[in-house]
């Protein structure tokens, strides 16, 4: 390719940097050694990416809830810490359709209470732990 070519080729890709562009963009990079910075960065400025932050991460998953064995076959554990006094507080078992197959009361902040799943027909059931009128976490449950 001609220089005149090569200017006219600089010209058509322009600021694209789709398919056609990075083509076009290639040939004139590897074989005429006229490159451009890369659509995310290489222009001396550091990357367009996201930056690490240096603010301490202090968000952390608690488990409030945690069901076991899963899955179940006869009955599964639900072992709870509310962090609070109970204040209408129940595990709510739905099926896949978000029908509520069993509602048990939880009376103590800390404790465990056994799911009898023999009655359950084979499938995937939610297990939502509420408190005073909030859902706390929802773990799944499949029911085998």
């Amino acid at each position: 390719m001609s220089e005149a070519e090569q200017d006219q080729l600089e010209l058509i890709i322009a600021d694209a940097y789709d398919r056609p562009a990075t083509w076009a963009q290639n040939l004139l990079c590897f074989h005429y050694d006229r490159c451009r910075a890369p659509l995310t960065g290489g222009d001396d400025e550091g990357p367009k990416s996201l930056q690490a932050s240096n603010a301490p991460q202090t968000m952390t998953t608690t488990r409030i809830m945690q069901v076991v064995p899963n899955p179940a076959t006869a009955w599964a554990a639900c072992t709870y810490d509310l962090g609070a006094e109970p204040d209408g507080a129940f595990i709510i078992v739905k099926d896949a359709m978000g029908r509520t197959v069993q509602t048990t009361k939880v009376g103590a902040a800390k404790g465990q209470i056994v799911l009898d799943t023999r009655s359950f027909a084979n499938g995937l059931y939610t297990v939502e732990l509420l408190n005073a009128g909030r859902t706390l976490q929802v773990e799944k449950l499949m029911v085998e």
